[in-house]
C-alpha cells in the first residue's frame, strides 16, 4: 500500500518571529513537506521534511525561480501557501515617499499576490488549496505612524476576500489573520514607543508569536474546511 504523499506548505519569511514560529509548529505536526523563504537571515534546518530558500520577495525572477525548485524536487507545486513576510516602517505620513510604498507594498502586497497567480491554477486541478495572508489590525482600523503599512495590510485582507469569491468553489480556501501587538522584533519599537498601548488591549497582554502559529495550523488542518474569506482577528480583543 503506498502512503499518501504529504502536503506541501510554502511559507514565505519563516527565518524569524512570527514565520519561524509557524515553521516549528507545523515541523512538529509531522504531516507535511515544509518549504520556506529567507532574504538574508538563514535557519539552521534539522527536520528532513523541511528545506529553505534564499529569496527576493521583491523580484518577480526570484519567485519564479523558487517555484521552479520547489517544482523539480517534488515533482508538484505547494498545496498550502502562507503569505507571512513583511516589514513595517515608521514614518509620519507627510514624509513618506514613493519609495517607501513601493518597498512596503513590493514585500507584503505584490509578492503575495504574485505568488498565488503562480499557485491558483495547480490547487484548482487538485481541488485542493489553502491560502493564509498574516495580516495585521492596522490593515482593518488604519495606521497612524504607518500609514502605508496599514493600507498594504488592508490590501491583503481584501486580496484573501476576493480569492475566496472566486476559488473556493474548486477547494481552494482562503483566509487572513489580523494580527494584533504580538511580541516580535518587528513590533518592539511600536511598544517601546507607547508603553501605555498594553492598555487598549481588553486582555491587557501582548499576543504571543505561539497562538499565531496555533490559529495557522488549524486554517491549513481538515477542521477548518467549511472556513473562507473569513478575517481572523487575533488581536487580544483590541477591535471589540
Amino acid at each position: 500500500m503506498k502512503s499518501k504523499r504529504k502536503k506541501i506548505v510554502l511559507i514565505t519569511g519563516a527565518s524569524r518571529g512570527i514565520g519561524q514560529e509557524i515553521l516549528k509548529k507545523l515541523e512538529s505536526e509531522k504531516i507535511y513537506q515544509i518549504v520556506f523563504t529567507y532574504n538574508k537571515q538563514k535557519v539552521n534546518i534539522t527536520k528532513k521534511d523541511t528545506i529553505g530558500f534564499k529569496c527576493n520577495l521583491e523580484r518577480k525572477k526570484d519567485i519564479d525561480n523558487l517555484l521552479k525548485k520547489v517544482q523539480n524536487k517534488f515533482n508538484k507545486l505547494p498545496d498550502i501557501f502562507i503569505g507571512n513576510a513583511g516589514i513595517s516602517q515608521i514614518k509620519d505620513f507627510k514624509k513618506i515617499n514613493l519609495r517607501d510604498i513601493k518597498k512596503i507594498f513590493e514585500i507584503n502586497f505584490f509578492s503575495n499576490f504574485y505568488f498565488t497567480q503562480k499557485l491558483i491554477t495547480n490547487m484548482m486541478q487538485n481541488k485542493f488549496g489553502r491560502i493564509i495572508f498574516i495580516s495585521s489590525i492596522g490593515g482593518q482600523w488604519g495606521g497612524v505612524n504607518q500609514v502605508h503599512y496599514a493600507a498594504s495590510k488592508a490590501a491583503l485582507i481584501n486580496l484573501s476576500r476576493s480569492l475566496s469569491k472566486l476559488y473556493s468553489k474548486f477547494g481552494v480556501l482562503s483566509n487572513s489573520i489580523a494580527v494584533g501587538l504580538v511580541k516580535t522584533k518587528m513590533s518592539k519599537k511600536e511598544i517601546l514607543k507607547n508603553k501605555k498601548i498594553k492598555l487598549n488591549i481588553p486582555m491587557q497582554r501582548f499576543g504571543e508569536k505561539e497562538e499565531i502559529a496555533d490559529a495557522v495550523s488549524f486554517l491549513c488542518s481538515k477542521k477548518s474546511s467549511y472556513i473562507t474569506g473569513q478575517t481572523i482577528n487575533l488581536n487580544g480583543g483590541m477591535l471589540s
